[in-house]
């Protein structure tokens, strides 16, 4: 048995495997989500000294922790309070104040509990914001875009089987907003409060791990901790990519981002987008999250020279990357009698290369689910254990990015019905002279056909992997639409 499908079946045995509305996420406990899965505490912070100042106040009155061991404004359960959740979670905000001023640092985030919340997922528009959210400085009195948003929360009163999964439903909106509408996104967290239960989240490309729930008004340590690691974490460490600037606040339409490609030998170029061609990867929670511009080159702050094409997707980690695969097809042709029609209907690669995201004290390749671990821990329960192993071990993608020369056009697109069937048959000319330099393909669907370019240009490769019989699949389609890899016959 493959060790990745061992290791799943061991996961689901010790019951580390949730089923949500947007595929399994990984359960782990509380204490283990924290110590991995969360953004790292800043050095200075104890959380130990916190919880004592807060049970310690002068006045009782000023406690933060009553001496019935319950968090300030929680002196009753949600479910007993028969209030909207907007009431009854409120004092939330004062208690992400009060870990603030304990730090005796200056923070810039706030939490905010939604005047409009309480709206269960089917009636969620695209204006609508999660129950709750953590953000930065936003001017007074202007109602944050998503854009702001470091967090979402949502809140149910009670603790019912349909709660929690409308609160699951909730944050998974939420989070898929959050990667889907700002491209400096790379993952995303969250939280749920059912009743007491309090539930934390993580989701990327890639997976969802949720927390195994705990009692928020009476386990203050987990709460500080989850909280606190948010107040004075770097942005590459909650979520944001160092590697894109925006250039100018306005609608989504119309930013503006620089983007850094640093290549596979190591230079670093920056483009700036002037259009965005498709971002229809993006809009799906797990996946490539495939988005397209139409860029220009940067030098000394402005851009020059003829605009291109740059791809930002999250690949295989084990795959070839497209760039190297169409310079190794294109070297191929060149040391072979091959017809001009095969280089003519190539796609011309400028750059490709891994995002390399710069920390504060180490520079590491973009991946998903990116835990500072070397081995499992040694203290534990199985269940981390087996979870941990589940995350180690599943499949990775790796952020990277893509510049072509060509700006192509769909075959939707074209004017007229003969220049389409004529774009389609001289893809079916180029297809054959890319399988006589030994390229093999499984054979064309009609959506890959429907995506190829005016002038013909083939906008999917598959290659066979030197070691395994598999095939290895490299989309360069513009529209991020994932072409899946299926066995030779």
């Amino acid at each position: 048995m493959h060790p990745s499908a061992e290791t799943h079946i061991k996961a689901r045995r010790y019951g580390v495997v949730e089923i949500t509305p947007s595929g399994d996420a990984i359960r782990v406990s509380a204490s283990c989500f924290l110590e991995y899965i969360s953004p790292p505490l800043h050095p200075s912070i104890n959380v130990e000294k916190i919880i004592g100042s807060f049970r310690s106040g002068v006045k009782r009155s000023r406690k933060v922790i009553t001496g019935r061991n319950r968090w300030r404004g929680f002196a009753q359960d949600p479910a007993q309070l028969g209030d909207r959740e907007q009431s009854c979670f409120r004092p939330l905000e004062d208690l992400l104040k009060a870990i603030a001023k304990a730090t005796g640092m200056h923070s810039s985030v706030h939490l905010k509990t939604n005047p409009q919340g309480g709206v269960l997922r089917p009636y969620r528009d695209a204006n609508s914001l999660p129950d709750a959210y953590i953000v930065l400085d936003c001017p007074s009195g202007r109602r944050p875009g998503w854009m702001c948003v470091l967090f979402s929360g949502e809140y149910r009163n009670n603790s019912t089987v349909g709660d929690n999964r409308f609160n699951t439903e909730k944050v998974l909106w939420s989070m898929s907003n959050m990667l889907c509408r700002d491209p400096r996104r790379r993952f995303t967290y969250g939280f749920t409060i059912e009743n007491t239960d309090m539930r934390l989240w993580y989701c990327d490309r890639s997976r969802i791990i949720v927390s195994e729930p705990f009692n928020f008004i009476t386990e203050h340590e987990l709460v500080v901790r989850f909280f606190a690691s948010f107040l004075y974490a770097r942005p590459d460490q909650i979520g944001w990519d160092l590697t894109m600037t925006r250039l100018h606040a306005g609608d989504i339409e119309g930013l503006q981002y620089d983007i850094k490609v640093q290549t596979h030998d190591g230079e670093e170029v920056i483009y700036r987008t002037v259009m965005l061609l498709s971002d229809s990867g993006a809009q799906s929670l797990h996946g490539r999250g495939t988005r397209v511009w139409k860029v220009m080159r940067v030098k000394d702050g402005e851009a020059f020279g003829d605009p291109v094409v740059l791809k930002d997707s999250w690949v295989d980690l084990d795959r070839p990357r497209e760039g190297a695969i169409l310079q190794e097809i294109c070297g191929m042709a060149a040391s072979e009698p091959v017809d001009k029609t095969l280089s003519d209907a190539l796609l011309t690669v400028e750059c490709y290369g891994d995002v390399v995201i710069d920390g504060d004290s180490d520079r590491y390749i973009d991946r998903t689910t990116r835990m500072n671990l070397s081995e499992l821990p040694a203290h534990g329960s199985d269940t981390d254990a087996a979870a941990i192993t589940l995350l180690l071990h599943c499949h990775h993608k790796v952020h990277h990015r893509v510049v072509f020369k060509e700006i192509c056009k769909t075959i939707h697109q074209l004017p007229s019905y003969h220049d389409k069937f004529r774009a389609l048959g001289q893809t079916s000319i180029r297809q054959s002279s890319l399988e006589g330099v030994g390229n093999r393909r499984s054979g064309m669907s009609d959506e890959t056909r429907e995506r190829l370019s005016k002038t013909g240009h083939l906008s999917c490769y598959k290659r066979m992997k030197e070691k395994e019989d598999k095939y290895a699949t490299v989309c360069v389609c513009y529209d991020g639409i994932r072409f899946d890899a299926r066995p030779a016959n």
